[in-house]
This record gives C-alpha cells, sequence and structure tokens, in this order.
C-alpha cells in the first residue's frame, strides 16, 4: 500500500520530475489492481468473415451461454458498451457479444446478403443456441434466420425490429422463446408489429412508457430488467 512515508522516501531519493512520474504510475498500478469491475473485462475482437473484417466487443466467461447484440442503423456494437448492456450481461455469468453488422461501426461492409448473413457468421464463430438481441435494422438480418431455422436461436429478445411484416405469413413456424420490447411512443416500427411478433403465445411484449423507436436509450435499467428476467426464464 503507498503510503505518506513511502511517496516522501521515493521523493528524497531521486529528482522531483521523477519522482511525480513513478508517483503517476504507481497510483495508477494501484488504481487498476483494485478495478474488478466488469467494464475491465469488454475487449475488442475482430474476424474476417467472406473476405471483411468484422469487429465485436466482448464481455465476460469465453465459456459461458453466449447472447448476441446487434444494432440498429443509427447505432454499434460500442453502444451496448455505453449504456452498460455488456457489463450487466457479464455480471449475470454471460458471454455478451456485440456485433459490428458488415459497414457498420468498424466492421468492413456492406453484407452482400443480409437474410443469410447472421447464420453463417454465427457458424463461423461457432456460436449454438445463442440468445439474440435484435434492434431495428437488424430485423434484415435475424428475422429470415429466426423463421427458417426454428432451433437455430434459444430465445429472440426483438427490439422493435424492421420487416416484421414481411414475414407475417411465416411467424407461425417460429419455435424460439421471444421477448418483444418497444417504446410506447416508437413512431417507426409501431408497437402493433411486436404484438403480432409475438401472438398465439409466441413469447410476449414490454412496452416502456415514454421511450420511442431506440427505448433502450430511454430507459436502460427498464431495459436491462426486462431481458434478465427474460433469459432467466428460457434457462429453465
Amino acid at each position: 500500500m503507498l503510503s505518506v512515508n513511502n511517496v516522501r522516501t521515493v521523493v528524497g531519493r531521486i529528482p522531483f520530475a521523477i519522482a511525480i512520474a513513478v508517483l503517476i504510475g504507481l497510483i495508477g498500478g494501484c488504481a487498476n489492481n483494485g478495478d474488478l469491475s466488469p467494464m475491465t473485462q469488454i475487449r475488442s475482437k475482430w474476424k474476417t468473415f467472406e473476405n471483411q473484417r468484422i469487429h465485436m466487443l466482448v464481455a465476460g466467461d469465453e465459456n459461458a451461454d453466449p447472447i448476441v447484440l446487434l444494432h440498429g442503423a443509427r447505432f454499434k456494437a460500442e453502444t451496448w458498451r455505453e449504456i452498460g448492456t455488456l457489463n450487466r450481461l457479464a455480471e449475470l455469468g454471460y458471454r455478451a457479444i456485440a456485433i459490428d453488422l458488415p459497414g457498420f461501426g468498424e466492421s468492413e461492409g456492406p453484407a452482400r446478403n443480409p437474410q443469410a448473413w447472421l447464420g453463417l457468421f454465427l457458424d463461423e464463430l461457432k456460436i449454438t443456441s445463442p440468445v439474440v438481441i435484435s434492434p431495428s435494422m437488424s430485423g434484415r438480418f435475424t428475422l429470415p434466420l429466426l423463421v427458417s431455422s426454428p432451433n437455430r436461436l434459444s430465445g429472440f429478445i426483438a427490439v422493435a425490429p424492421v420487416s416484421i411484416r414481411l414475414y407475417e405469413s411465416k411467424l407461425t413456424s417460429i419455435q424460439t422463446p421471444i421477448l418483444a420490447i418497444w417504446g410506447a411512443n416508437d413512431a417507426v416500427v409501431p408497437v402493433a408489429d411486436g404484438a403480432l411478433l409475438v401472438a398465439d403465445g409466441r413469447g410476449r411484449l414490454v412496452v416502456i412508457p415514454d421511450a420511442g423507436h431506440p427505448s433502450y436509450l430511454s430507459d436502460p435499467d427498464r431495459f436491462h430488467e426486462a431481458i434478465a428476467e427474460f433469459i432467466s426464464e428460457i434457462e429453465k
């Protein structure tokens, strides 16, 4: 432990400027050693896929159950770090993988075939039966997989994804548990689309009051509570 006497000893033996540099390094080292926040677990990873470099942010135990986070057109993987979702999932004991979709964030792009891309990329990563969180634009990547491969995902968290109406005739084929999260004031994808997605017992709809299209920005705590409850239920 760094004490006042230690500091005096250091300053007394070496030139002042050097002593200050040493002191800053010692303090920084103490702070880092004492910081056990899940934030320190977040790391960037890259994967070359279809001749494009794809960027991801990963948090938590590499051997834990995977949760894959996608994003909307105005957002990126970093969004999930900023609002604390990666931290929260790591704290709950999951492996969280936030992907910059092709052409977004730090990933090269665009995707040549969005309808097939996610399934193929999950295969490349050797990720089986993940929970996928899919906001807005990412519905173009997730909904085709959801309706074509009923057992590919262990859970689907739909955060007002686009394209639900395009797959309306195929929604009855879904066997994956679904949590739909919508903002009450969503002017981009209507709440009615969320109700359609979870109709006939396919899942449940959570509406966040006073929230817009990116409902997770309006009330991150409520958003995190909803996903934590859902993933704990599908494990039972």
